[in-house]
Order: C-alpha cells, then structure tokens, then sequence
C-alpha cells in the first residue's frame, strides 16, 4: 500500500502560467455567458436562479474538519482511494494500492513531475466558452483528482474518488476538478462517490475531463446520495480516439437540484460508448440528465439506456442528443429513456434528439413514461406478496437492467443496497 506524500511541492512556474492564462481566459468568457436561465434550450426545464441568485461564491480557504469523517463506504471493495473533503484533499482517509511505473493517481495540486501532462490536457475537452457553469468552475476550481493510466497496463483496483461535503462550506460553492488519461490499450475504472454528510445547504459546480486513447477501456461510475440540501452540476466531457471503450453509469439517489452534463465525443473509427443512467427521486427533489454523443468519425458504435423513479412532488428531465457528422458514415448509435411515474404529482420531461448529417447511419431513439403495471403488481400480491413488496420488487427489477451492467460485483451489490433504501423512503 502506498501513501501519498504530504510534502509540499513548488509548482513549476510554466503550468502555473498556463493554468493563469486558463482561468483568467474562463473568467472573461463567463463574465460575458454568465449562468443559463429557462431561456436557454438546453436549461428549459431546470431553473438554477433560486440556487445563484444569492451569489454564487467559491469555497477559497480550507475549512477545518471538526469531526472525524463517517464515510458510506462500499464494503469489500478493494480501490485506490481519494478523499477529497470541501473541495480540500484529505490525507488521512487516501490510499493508493496499486504500484505501477509512471502510473499517477493523486491531487491535482501536489502535482511537479506531471506538469507538463496536466497541462497537455486540462481545459482541452470541456466547453470552456459555452457553458456557464463548467466555464465558472475553471475560473474557481481549488483541487481535484489527476489520474493517468501508462499505456498497456490493467489497472487491478478501481480508482475510487470521494466529494465529501460536510456542511462547513454553507455558502459557498465546492468547485472540484478531475482529470483522467486512460493511455493506449489500458484498462481502467474510477468511480466517483458525492456525499453531503450533513443536511446544510451545499452547492458543487464540478468538472471532469476523460481522455480514452487507441484501444483503451475506461469504465467511469459516478453515484450521487441522497441528501436534503444538496444541490450539483456535474460536467463530464469524454474524449475518445481510435478502437478505445468507454462505459458509464450515472446513479442519482435524490438531491434538491441535481443536473448532470455528459459529453462524449468520438475522435476516432471503431469507438464504442455505453452511457447508463438511473435516477431514484422523491419529495420536491429535481434531477435534469443531459447527454450528447458526438459521432465524429465513421464505423462507431454508441448506446444510451437512462431510466428514473420519481416520487412524491419530484421532477426529472432527461434530454440525449445524437449527433452523427457528414464523415461518420457506418455509424450505429442508439437511445432509450424510461420513466415510472411512482405518484400522481410527480413529473418528468424527455427530449430524445437524432442530428443526421450522414446517410449509411442506423439511429433510432425512444422514450417512454408512464405508472407501475397494475397487472404485475396483481399477479405478485396473488402469491401472497404484499402491495409494497410486490411494489419495490418492479421497481427493483426496473432499475436493475441498469446497475446489473457494472462489472464489479461490491459496486453492484453496494448500489441494489442503495437504491432498495432510495425506493422505501
């Protein structure tokens, strides 16, 4: 097991000035975006005003940790560990277990050797003049993860990152950053866990990059809990080349206001994407997941499955777009959103979107919502079941086609515990 030295390294001087010119550059495009309002297509059925109206302030001082950190852990899952708490990296409660020649998984901040490699990447893939919030979160990030996979190695352990909010930073906004470059024939998983351990008031404006390179493999599980208070913009935007595979699953278990940006863009032949979504809601919360898929170059292959429960006064939105360009030619790309309507007061908005600019495509695209079938629910309690139970069984069965893709089995067993949880509250 190794540790990750608490040695204060000086930063070389030439990614400083690059990361200046990069916030600096961020600053000025968000000074003219500012944040997206109703107005704007792509935030049409969420409205962030209430949550920026009162200043949207960046967490800048480390807060002090008062108590010792309870963690929901995932049990018997062996991983390189990151624990990033406020935005701040935590020392005490990371490990890495894996040791390999040049591999990299620390902060982003206690980066020397790396310099020139984070800044070969950084701000390379997110839309850094398009959108508000990921353009706000370059300008103000603090810390975050860098994590680079050396061409041609498997990876043992997962790499799992924890964004640990403790209610310390009410106010203000924790502004992570995370960089991940899967090498040439690599393989490799992160998972990153969002955690408010308290009921206070928290608001993350988040940014990840991936870079999947030629015949890579990258699974990459991000999981938000369910708290009160909780409020998350989470952006990721995935960069593929050639022959490389990526694969994502994003589980939402609840959350005042949660959106989800995911960007994928297929840079090279022969890329294959699978992008998974659940979300579990309940009370007044929102979720809004938005997906686009850029096919760019021929022969590629892309999948995308995103289902959600929604209970109580609660509302989801789900919006996929597929855009295939003149070149991609061969391409086979497809979409699918499900929704239950778990309440007659709960509601959901889905936009499935096709943008063809080639003509040897094969797209299709569906969405569906609807109630719990009365008939299923029938047969069970039949069999003696009860409503309830015969309830969360087909919920359970619903959700599962999306969690039961994980390949690790602690993550799946973690997350059916999870979501059972979410479906009884």
């Amino acid at each position: 097991m190794n540790t990750i030295s608490t040695k204060n390294t000086t930063r070389d001087p030439r990614l400083a000035d690059s990361q200046t010119l990069l916030r600096n550059e961020a600053l000025a495009a968000f000074q003219k975006l500012g944040f997206p309002t109703t107005k704007n297509e792509d935030w049409k059925y969420t409205n962030v005003m209430p949550m920026v109206k009162n200043g949207f302030e960046p967490v800048t001082a480390k807060p002090e940790l008062k108590s010792e950190l309870h963690l929901d852990t995932i049990d018997r899952l062996k991983a390189n560990r990151l624990v990033f708490v406020d935005g701040w990296f935590n020392e005490n409660f990371s490990e890495i277990l894996d040791d390999k020649a040049h591999l990299v998984i620390s902060p982003m901040s206690r980066q020397q050797e790396n310099n020139a490699l984070i800044g070969q990447y950084l701000g390379k893939q997110s839309n850094q003049r398009q959108d508000g919030f990921s353009t706000w979160n370059t300008a103000h990030f603090q810390d975050g993860a860098f994590i680079s996979i050396p061409d041609n190695v498997v990876l043992e352990h997962p790499v799992l990152l924890y964004s640990i909010s403790t209610g310390a930073t009410q106010g203000k906004v924790i502004a992570p950053r995370n960089l991940v470059v899967a090498g040439k024939n690599s393989q490799s998983s992160v998972v990153v866990c969002y955690q408010n351990l308290t009921d206070a008031k928290t608001i993350t404006d988040t940014v990840t990059e991936l870079f999947v390179m030629e015949n890579a493999r990258l699974d990459y599980i991000k999981i938000q809990s369910r708290t009160n208070g909780y409020s998350h913009i989470g952006n990721v935007f995935v960069n593929q080349q050639a022959n490389s595979r990526f694969n994502s699953w994003t589980i939402t278990l609840g959350g005042d206001l949660i959106r989800n940006n995911l960007n994928v863009q297929l840079n090279g032949e022969n890329c294959e994407t699978n992008l998974y979504g659940l979300y579990v809601v309940s009370g007044k919360d929102h979720v809004d997941n938005h997906v686009t898929v850029d096919h760019a170059q021929p022969h590629c292959f892309s999948n995308q499955l995103y289902k959600g429960l929604l209970n109580g006064s609660s509302s989801g939105a789900f919006c996929g777009r597929i855009l295939v360009r003149q070149d991609a030619q061969k391409t086979n790309a497809f979409q699918s959103n499900k929704n239950i309507l778990l309440s007659d007061q709960a509601t959901v908005n889905s936009k499935p979107q096709l943008e063809i600019f080639a003509d040897d495509v094969k797209c299709t695209h569906g969405s569906t919502s609807g109630q719990t079938d009365e008939e299923a629910i029938f047969y069970l309690r039949s069999r003696g079941i009860s409503e309830q139970h015969a309830k969360n069984i087909l919920h359970h069965a619903f959700a599962w086609e999306v969690i039961e893709k994980i390949s690790n089995p602690e993550l799946r067993e973690y997350l059916s515990y999870s979501l059972m949880i979410a479906l009884n509250r």
